[in-house]
C-alpha cells in the first residue's frame, strides 16, 4: 500500500525552494562553525543568507548567488591552503546556482544537472583517492582513528578487553612524539590489541573504499542515478561514514545537493533528505558528536 503523506507535507516536500531554503541556512551554521573565515566575510554571508530565507524570490537571481560567490572566493586567498573540503564544495554549489539561476533567466536550461555533477566529482575523488592511497588501503589511518579511542570505541572494547589500555597507551605515546618529535617518532612501539587487528583495519578501508566507489558509479550512471533506490543508499552511505568521522558540516551538503539534484526521489526520500541534513547542521552548531 502507498504511504499518503498530509497534503502540506507533500507540498512543502515538492517545493523547488525547499533545497535552497536549506542551503541557506547551511550557509547560516557554516559561519559560527567554520574556523577559518573572515568576519567580513561571515556577516556579509550571514545577512545574505538572511535576506534570501525571508525574501525567496532572490533566489532565482543569478546576482544573489554570484555575491555569495564572491565572498567565499576572497576568504580563500586568506586560507586557501588549509580550508576544509566543505568550503570548497559550498564555493563549487553557489556557483552551480549562480550558473543555472543565470541561464534560467535567458530562458535557457542547463545542459547538465549541475548539482548531481557536484556529487559525482565528489565522489569521484574520494573513492579514487582512497584506492591508491597506500596510507589509506593499508589500515594505517584507521588504526590510528581507532587507537585514538574516538572512533568505534565500544564495539572495540568488547571485541579486545585490554582495549582500553591501548588506547591509554597510544594517547602516551603520541604526547612523548609531541614532546620530542626528534628523537622519539622512530624509537616507540605503537602498541595494537592483537595480531587481528591490522587485519580489521585493511578490511574497512577496503570496504570504505569501494563503498565510495560504488556510490560513485550509481551516481554517474543514469539508470542507477535515477532509480527510487539511489536517495536511500546516499543517506546510508552518509550516516554509515559518520560513524567514522565527525564531518557534520560536509555531510549535510551531501545531503543538500542529493535532494536539489535527485528529482526522482519519492516523499519519504525527500523527507530523510532533508530530515538528515539538517540534523547534521543541528550537531555542528552545536559541536555534538555522536559514536559508537
Amino acid at each position: 500500500m502507498r504511504r499518503r503523506f498530509p497534503d502540506w507535507l507533500a507540498r512543502s516536500l515538492e517545493d523547488p525552494e525547499l533545497p535552497l531554503r536549506l542551503f541557506l541556512v547551511f550557509l547560516l551554521v557554516l559561519c559560527p562553525t567554520h574556523g577559518r573565515i573572515m568576519d567580513f566575510i561571515k556577516v556579509g554571508v550571514v545577512v545574505l543568507a538572511a535576506f534570501g530565507i525571508l525574501i525567496p524570490r532572490l533566489t532565482r537571481r543569478w546576482e544573489y548567488w554570484a555575491l555569495f560567490s564572491v565572498l567565499l572566493a576572497v576568504n580563500l586567498g586568506d586560507s586557501f591552503r588549509h580550508a576544509a573540503n566543505h568550503y570548497f564544495l559550498t564555493l563549487y554549489t553557489c556557483i552551480a546556482l549562480m550558473a543555472s539561476t543565470y541561464l534560467r533567466s535567458q530562458e535557457r536550461a542547463p545542459r547538465i544537472n549541475l548539482p548531481r555533477a557536484l556529487l559525482v566529482i565528489t565522489f569521484g575523488f574520494a573513492g579514487f583517492h582512497k584506492v591508491i592511497s597506500e596510507y589509506f588501503m593499508s589500515g594505517r589511518l584507521l588504526a590510528s582513528y581507532f587507537l585514538r579511542g574516538k572512533t568505534f570505541r565500544q564495539p572495540l572494547d568488547w571485541i579486545y578487553p585490554d582495549f582500553p589500555a591501548v588506547v591509554s597507551s597510544y594517547r602516551s605515546q603520541l604526547d612523548a612524539i609531541a614532546e620530542q618529535a626528534a628523537t622519539t617518532a622512530t624509537t616507540l612501539p605503537i602498541t595494537v590489541p592483537s595480531s587481528g587487528f591490522s587485519t580489521l583495519c585493511m578490511a574497512l578501508a577496503l570496504g570504505i573504499g569501494l563503498g565510495e566507489l560504488l556510490v560513485f558509479g550509481m551516481l554517474a550512471i543514469n539508470r542507477t542515478f535515477y532509480s527510487k533506490a539511489a536517495p536511500f543508499v546516499l543517506v546510508g552511505f552518509i550516516w554509515g561514514t559518520f560513524l567514522f568521522r565527525n564531518e557534520l558540516t560536509f555531510f549535510s551538503i551531501l545531503c543538500i545537493l542529493g535532494l536539489m539534484s535527485m528529482k526522482q526521489a519519492g516523499h519519504l526520500a525527500r523527507i530523510l533528505l532533508a530530515v538528515s541534513a539538517s540534523t547534521m547542521l543541528a550537531l555542528s552548531l552545536n559541536d555534538v558528536s555522536v559514536r559508537l
